[in-house]
């Protein structure tokens, strides 16, 4: 499907602001290609202290003869997501957890990692032929992001090698697998851990907190002497890479950047009788590395069981929204169709607004986008000040958007479909293109007979 955006969520002031995630990887081009689109567009939808980004259509002193509802009929459905790229973002999510609503949701890293090239060769010109290497340890470490879902528990964590050769140059989606090999690289009796996401550092000078699993010998024997160091494409055929999981059901799913993992292969040499101090060779995520994150979300037993690609469910009392590839909303506007019936009507304010259920054991999402179906005849819709809304506001308890010149083209018919798309959207507070796992339960248009306020409601301003 085509979809085209209709608003982002945050001022510029709140963007610059540096509290908590970390940086894009900045030598990755891929990634920096979607992050600087969003960013460029970010920076186009905002405008000057003072004038509103959905605006209105008329002067406000028109609004004195102006007359407002919000009584026109909604219809919402959940709809499961298309496949989406997932290659794109400058973290990993890893890690189990089961939701009351949602049901379970895994998530693995898949990744490459390339001979860091500030790490000397353990290998010299003078090194005899018989030269051997005695491994101390091999540490696989990842930097927290202050982005963890679900439960406090110790998690049983899996490290695989990656069976398949990853290619920088292809684009990969949300129903991509993998295959590995079925052995668990981490130590036997060191796979369980603790987890302290809330460790993570809040800026860029602050020093990184890492989980640090420790890999058997045997494989950073295997790096060290049968990988090419000197040719990544060489090397990437050796060692495809990684494949990082927990076996712990109901966990929590915890973000790590992408751009400060590290796999260290601490190692002595023995020439003869004679062994070296301990030397250490790094193994990085460079810009020539390609990584994802693979979801599973199991529904089984929930209210979205019967969900599928091709079976979308009502959402006219509960809707449900959920990151990484999970579920979007679509809400029907074709009962607004009545306004056509007022001669030279002009909406002067379309106000969408969705309640959302509070949790205290999950956080909802973080930002909620609008977009619609691009129509055949190329109508883009796009400007820089027609569509504001979409971030979770805790005081009123909902997502809210102005869609007033959205609602005056389909009214109009330059729009021809009525249909808009409510959607989670990744994290980027703060610069960083990060994604997360968070969902978030709307009340639909249907949720309550007695208090309207409490529903997913269209309030219309409009004039003649």
């Amino acid at each position: 499907m085509n979809f085209m955006i209709l608003l982002f969520w945050e001022s510029p002031s709140s963007l610059i602001s540096n509290t908590g995630y970390h940086m894009p990887h900045k030598n990755s081009l891929k990634k920096l290609r979607l992050f600087s689109f969003l960013v460029v567009m970010m920076f186009a939808a905002c405008k000057k202290t003072g004038e509103s980004l959905g605006g209105t259509i008329q002067p406000e002193e028109d609004l004195l003869f102006a007359q407002q509802t919000d009584s026109t009929h909604l219809q919402a459905f959940v709809m499961k997501k298309e496949p989406v790229r997932i290659d794109v973002f400058a973290n990993y999510l890893v890690g189990n957890y089961v939701d009351p609503v949602f049901g379970t949701t895994r998530c693995s890293a898949v990744m490459q990692l390339a001979p860091s090239a500030t790490s000397l060769s353990p290998f010299s010109i003078s090194d005899p032929a018989d030269v051997s290497f005695e491994i101390d340890s091999v540490v696989l470490a990842f930097a927290y992001q202050k982005n963890a879902y679900g439960k406090n528990v110790p998690m049983t964590f899996a490290v695989n090698e990656l069976t398949e050769l990853l290619d920088i140059s292809t684009d990969y989606y949300s129903d991509k697998t993998v295959t590995k090999n079925l052995q668990n690289l981490i130590i036997p009796g060191m796979e369980v851990q603790e987890t302290f996401p809330d460790r993570a550092s809040f800026t860029a000078s602050d020093p990184k907190v890492y989980l640090k699993m420790k890999l058997r010998s045997e494989f950073g024997h295997h790096l060290l002497t049968e990988c090419p160091l000197d040719d990544f494409d060489e090397f990437k055929t050796a060692f495809n890479g990684l494949v990082v999981s927990t076996s712990t059901i109901d966990g929590r799913v915890l973000g790590f950047a992408a751009i400060d993992t590290k796999l260290t292969v601490h190692y002595r040499k023995i020439l003869g009788a004679a062994i070296q101090d301990t030397l250490t060779f790094d193994f990085q995520n460079s810009s020539s590395c390609e990584s994802f994150t693979l979801t599973d979300h199991q529904y089984f037993g929930t209210n979205l069981a019967t969900l599928t690609a091709t079976n979308e469910l009502s959402g006219n009392e509960y809707c449900y929204a959920q990151s990484v590839y999970g579920t979007r909303i679509r809400v029907d506007l074709s009962e607004a169709l009545w306004l056509r019936q007022i001669p030279n009507v002009i909406i002067n304010k379309a106000e969408l607004v969705v309640p959302f259920e509070n949790d205290e054991h999950f956080e909802p999402v973080d930002a909620i986008i609008i977009s619609y179906q691009k129509d055949s005849d190329g109508y883009d819709g796009i400007s820089d000040s027609l569509y504001a809304g979409g971030a979770v506001n805790r005081s009123k308890g909902a997502y809210t958007y102005n869609i007033s010149q959205h609602l005056q083209a389909i009214v109009a018919g330059d729009v021809i479909s009525t249909d808009i798309f409510l959607t989670e959207y990744p994290i980027l507070a703060n610069f960083s293109n990060s994604n997360g796992i968070r969902r978030s339960i709307l009340h639909g248009p249907a949720f309550s007979a007695t208090d309207r306020t409490r529903n997913m409601r269209l309030i219309i301003t409009y004039s003649n």
